[in-house]
């Protein structure tokens, strides 16, 4: 069921992706945070070549930079994945457009490897990568909602 009208743009992906990044998309926003459904603009771009040049799945990046919970994000995702990975990917990445559009994770823009999680600043230098906050957090749920997920569509 979906609650609001998040709105949802895509590139470079699939017919099949694009139903499966939406279905991903409007799964997180009904169960973890409808009240912003009508107030979210994502972008999903689709990039066959992100695992090989930047050896990632994907990342999230928000676009209104002037504002302290912002509202529009571009999510790429690595095209080659697995149905699961991809899913997964895709709710990993939301995991955080929730945690800037609630103001739990805020850049600094003085200093760009500076941030706050929840209130308390974080040197992104000094944590290893898979102990930051905000990435166990997305690493948690992403396979746990991805199954869920493709339980719903089979």
């Amino acid at each position: 069921m979906i609650i609001g009208s998040t709105q949802k743009r895509y590139r470079k992906l699939s017919k099949k992706q694009k139903k499966l990044a939406f279905t991903s998309i409007d799964f997180y926003v009904d169960k973890i945070m409808p009240r912003m459904a009508n107030s979210l603009s994502i972008k999903i771009l689709g990039d066959d070549l992100l695992e090989s040049r930047e050896g990632i799945h994907g990342d999230c990046d928000y676009i209104d930079c002037e504002n302290r919970y912002p509202r529009e994000f571009h999510i790429r995702v690595y095209t080659g994945l697995s149905r699961r990975d991809f899913i997964a990917t895709i709710i990993h990445e939301m995991t955080h457009v929730k945690q800037y559009a609630r103001g739990e994770l805020r850049d600094l823009t003085t200093k760009i490897n500076l941030c706050y999680w929840k209130g308390k600043r974080i040197d992104r230098m000094k944590v290893d990568y898979d102990k930051h906050p905000w990435e166990i957090e997305a690493c948690k749920y992403q396979y746990l909602y991805a199954d869920e997920i493709i339980k719903n569509i089979s």
